[in-house]
């Protein structure tokens, strides 16, 4: 007999997921910061830079949360239900919480408590080293030998370095 998950229960294809959704929400995070950082400096406020940052981040997660709505209708012919609907509303949700720190750290600017530039450049921080973690916590629970980790993390760091460079020129 097959077990249903209950609603305190969190299957495995929920946390492929709420990870993805971290991904990408980090990655776009990351790469509007950059851009911010990078780009006209007499156009980088703090005002425009948290507002940049929340639509871009905000804009990404409703995409996200659209895109598992249309995969569900098309893949099984339906509307999702009521916990499904909250499953993706949950995992969808759950990765604006790595929004936090570096809306936190613009604002500060905006209080000038800190440059902006300081608090684009920490921001970016936050989000490699969030990306790292994410990538360093899958990696180390893989049921593969210690060389197939450092391959796989080389493999998967230099995807993210690609994958940056492109979301950086596509903001710049």
């Amino acid at each position: 007999m097959t077990k249903t998950p209950s609603s305190e229960e969190i299957t495995d294809s929920e946390k492929v997921g709420y990870l993805k959704e971290r991904v990408y929400v980090a990655f776009t995070g990351l790469a509007i910061v950059v851009a911010l950082y990078t780009g006209d400096v007499h156009h980088r406020t703090p005002g425009q830079s948290f507002a940049t940052l929340m639509l871009g981040v905000l804009g990404v997660t409703s995409a996200a949360f659209a895109s598992d709505v249309i995969a569900h209708l098309a893949v099984h012919k339906h509307f999702p239900d009521v916990r499904t609907l909250g499953v993706i509303a949950r995992t969808t949700l759950g990765a604006l919480s790595s929004l936090v720190l570096p809306a936190l750290l613009i604002l500060a600017a905006a209080w000038d408590a800190i440059e902006i530039e300081t608090a684009l450049l920490v921001a970016g921080g936050i989000y490699v080293a969030e990306l790292a973690l994410i990538v360093w916590l899958s990696v180390r629970s893989a049921a593969i030998s210690w060389q197939q980790r450092a391959a796989a993390m080389l493999i998967l760091v230099g995807i993210g370095v690609a994958v940056l460079a492109i979301q950086v020129l596509a903001h710049a």
